[in-house]
């Protein structure tokens, strides 16, 4: 299956098990689980909350993570940039924060509410080279509006 439809068919996981709920944080558990479940090279993926002066991590699946990290590695460059950061090879990227040895590729978004305040960054990791580009960039901010 293409990307699309991977990621068209988290989305539908995603919406059909909110059942109503309206706050941010069990609609971020449900995401993240949804992409876990459905794309099949996510070894990891969650939100990191942009709290000050750390992040703090938020709702993940996947290896244990660090509960705060500061605004390095590529979820601090997401977040200081405004943009998607995709690394092919992690192996190579000299600010990693290291969770998951067998990493090998990973991506981190910026998430914004409707007012455009940062809130959190999205990253995902594969134990595979090369997973991600920019079209997962594009079909994952595509979703981050049903957030809110």
């Amino acid at each position: 299956m293409h990307k699309e439809g991977l990621y068209k068919r988290a989305e539908a996981r995603f919406l059909a098990q909110l059942h109503g709920a309206d706050q941010l944080v069990p609609k971020m558990a449900t995401l993240v689980a949804a992409l876990h479940e459905q794309i099949p090279y996510f070894n990891g993926c969650g939100f990191y909350f942009c709290e000050e002066p750390e992040m703090e991590v938020g709702p993940y699946q996947g290896k244990v993570v660090c509960a705060k990290i500061g605004y390095h590695g590529i979820c601090g460059k997401a977040a200081k940039t405004g943009k998607a950061v995709i690394v092919a090879d992690a192996k190579h990227y000299k600010e990693r924060i290291i969770c998951d040895e067998k990493t090998q590729s990973e991506m981190a978004l910026p998430v914004y509410d409707p007012e455009k305040r940062l809130v959190a960054v999205f990253y995902a990791e594969s134990h595979a080279k090369g997973s991600f580009d920019e079209e997962d960039a594009e079909l994952i901010e595509h979703i981050f509006p049903l957030l809110f």
